[in-house]
């Protein structure tokens, strides 16, 4: 469960797809040869192969959430950027005592 959550924060992170796959197969190597089997040896029976395929779809689904995360991010941005060159400027005077005041 921890390794899987760590997988996808890593996918999320990297936000790269061959490194959130990368990212996957370790987590499934670590996972199959230090949990499951003790003595760290890799097996392919039919749980393994679930496992990662588990894995993989964690990896890959924490990268598409971080690559979303990032658009919404730059689309925020920008659109923080277009609202601030479409509002007015602020014009500036100063009144009989030198004080500055706000014509707009």
């Amino acid at each position: 469960m921890v390794m899987g959550v760590g997988t996808g924060v890593f996918g999320a992170w990297a936000v790269r797809f061959l490194a959130a796959l990368c990212a996957g197969v370790m987590a499934w190597c670590f996972a199959t040869g230090f949990l499951v089997n003790a003595a760290g040896e890799l097996t392919f029976g039919h749980a393994d192969l679930v496992r990662l395929t588990a894995f993989m779809v964690v990896a890959v689904a924490g990268c598409a959430c971080g690559q979303m995360l990032r658009a919404l991010r730059v689309r925020r941005r920008l659109h923080g950027l277009a609202r601030a060159e479409r509002q007015a400027p602020i014009l500036l005077a100063e009144d009989r005592e030198g004080r500055q005041k706000h014509l707009v």
